[in-house]
């Protein structure tokens, strides 16, 4: 899901590791399009370790859209850890093949790092990498903030929204 026009974002969970920093915020549904919200991710690499000063005038845009957060629950009800891989195009999957594009890999640490998650960000568009690494804790923080942001993705929190129109006008 590639966002082309400002939209208004809700909350922010943050980390901020040596080699990267990751914001995620909630793009709520949109009752006045009937456009399905995200989770947006805004990726920096470290450019200060000492002082924990950021690149975010090269950051990487990525929102997580229907197709991504199942791909990624999927993966967590299989009970095993696994690589989860993404990929966006201006246009969509319906964009020629050869466009260059925004990948986001999610990898489970491995050996001593078992239980980690390791968030590989690649934008093809701006020749920029990050990488950010998340502790079993926080990837935990990262999923239950998305389990509950999924009302306000899909609009079933909104009073107002089709279906309460509905049962409103039946009564």
């Amino acid at each position: 899901m590639l966002l082309k026009k400002k939209t208004k974002m809700r909350g922010q969970y943050q980390i901020y590791k040596g080699t990267g920093a990751l914001q995620a915020s909630l793009i709520s549904y949109n009752q006045k399009e009937h456009k399905t919200g995200a989770i947006y991710l805004e990726a920096a690499n470290c450019k200060d370790k000492k002082n924990r000063t950021y690149d975010w005038a090269n950051k990487i845009k990525f929102a997580l859209g229907n197709g991504d957060l199942t791909q990624i629950f999927d993966m967590v009800a299989k009970g095993t850890p696994a690589e989860v891989k993404m990929f966006h195009v201006q246009g969509g999957a319906s964009a020629a093949k050869d466009q260059p594009g925004k990948r986001l890999v999610l990898k489970p640490g491995e050996g001593q790092y078992k239980g980690t998650w390791l968030f590989y960000f690649d934008d093809q568009t701006i020749d920029t990498k990050v990488m950010v690494s998340m502790t079993a804790g926080e990837f935990k923080i990262f999923l239950k903030l998305i389990e509950a942001s999924l009302p306000s993705i899909y609009g079933f929190d909104s009073y107002g929204s089709y279906g309460a129109a509905v049962l409103i006008a039946d009564e």
